[in-house]
């Protein structure tokens, strides 16, 4: 089993966390354009005189495009509660303080990796 060290889980979560205000916005821009779609093609159904063939086109962008939509409003709800954390200015603090214990952590993981120990008594022994 591959286990990740502690620095690499706390980047991970922060990643995650910085990730999350452009996701969140990226998401809500695609929301507004399927919007913009939706309204078009119902335009086009209401006031184009459009035979039956066009009609079933339309109806087909519009199925696809309601699905899309919905995709996007899905990926919205669940970055929400994420996101209104994330705006408050108490937890933005906490967040800061996080990046700093995982420079710490990481400073301490690279002490490990790299100790050594040199005998104090052993080595005079020894010579």
């Amino acid at each position: 089993m591959i286990r990740k060290n502690k620095s690499e889980q706390l980047k991970d979560f922060l990643n995650l966390i910085n990730n999350v205000e452009s996701e969140y916005q990226y998401y809500s821009d695609l929301l507004s354009n399927e919007d913009k779609i939706t309204q078009d093609l119902l335009h086009k159904l209401e006031l184009e005189n459009t035979g039956y063939k066009e009609r079933n086109k339309i109806a087909t962008v519009l199925a696809t495009c309601r699905k899309d939509r919905r995709f996007y409003k899905d990926q919205i709800e669940e970055l929400q509660p994420l996101h209104d954390f994330l705006n408050d200015q108490k937890h933005k603090q906490s967040i800061e303080q996080l990046k700093q214990v995982l420079g710490k952590i990481r400073k301490a993981e690279d002490y490990h990796k790299n100790r050594c120990y040199y005998p104090r008594i052993l080595r005079d022994a020894e010579e």
